[in-house]
């Protein structure tokens, strides 16, 4: 029983201070649960803010990236707008380019059909002209044929005479004052050889009224048909019978 007695009371010695060491080690690991508890809610809490601050510079990049979208949405929309009048603007100018490029060719064409027209129409006189000139011609040469044909030479002689006084009967006229020729010499063709007693009165005409000292040597020229050519220098008289057709036949054209 006194084994016994001691030996709780040495086991009791020894409990207390196992206790004592226990209770040390709970407290001890309370305290470090509690640190650490507070590290963790600290560290916990530091997550959350930079969580939720995180969150927030999230929100606000969003806000942010939402404004600067509606922004280019805008810009877009602005631009679109701008486009679509700018390629209204053009399409009208376009427009009016083509309608004037329309009334350009259309006056234009008028001008050149104008033109044409003219043209043509001053062809056809041209062409009258010239055929009227022809027949002229022709009417002359025929009148010719048939003078030579009906008219005997001694009739072409006397009236080649008769014209030849006639001219200088015209000479004789002119009013020696009102005209100034410059020639040094002159030339004649005639139908037939002149008359001497003629050809001295009209060399003496010739002196007086235009200051030209010749001596005529006419040349022969049946087509003439009677009467003279001289030529002064640049005046030219004629008073053939072949002009005299030519100046008929023109009258007449004239009074067709």
């Amino acid at each position: 029983m006194g084994n016994m007695a001691f030996n709780i009371d040495s086991l009791g010695e020894l409990l207390v201070p196992l206790v004592t060491i226990v209770v040390a080690q709970l407290a001890f690991f309370a305290v470090v649960v509690i640190v650490l508890r507070k590290m963790l809610l600290s560290d916990t809490m530091n997550a959350v803010k930079r969580m939720k601050s995180a969150e927030g510079d999230l929100a606000k990049k969003e806000e942010a990236m939402r404004q600067r979208m509606a922004e280019h949405e805008r810009e877009f929309a602005k631009r679109k707008a701008e486009a679509e009048e700018e390629l209204e603007r053009r399409r009208e100018v376009s427009e009016q380019d083509v309608t004037r490029m329309k009334e350009r060719m259309r006056s234009e064409a008028k001008a050149e059909a104008d033109k044409i027209i003219s043209e043509a129409q001053l062809n056809k006189e041209k062409i009258r002209e010239q055929l009227v000139r022809e027949l002229d011609g022709k009417a002359v040469e025929f009148a010719g044929d048939l003078f030579k044909l009906v008219v005997s030479k001694s009739v072409t002689e006397k009236l080649n005479q008769a014209f030849v006084e006639e001219l200088i009967v015209a000479l004789e006229e002119v009013d020696e004052a009102s005209v100034h020729v410059e020639a040094d010499e002159a030339e004649f063709t005639a139908s037939h050889s002149l008359d001497p007693a003629q050809k001295a009165k009209l060399e003496g005409l010739l002196a007086e009224k235009f200051g030209v000292e010749v001596k005529i040597d006419e040349k022969i020229d049946e087509s003439l048909l009677g009467g003279l050519v001289i030529k002064l220098g640049s005046l030219e008289i004629d008073g053939s019978l072949l002009n005299r057709y030519r100046e008929g036949v023109s009258e007449i054209g004239k009074n067709v």
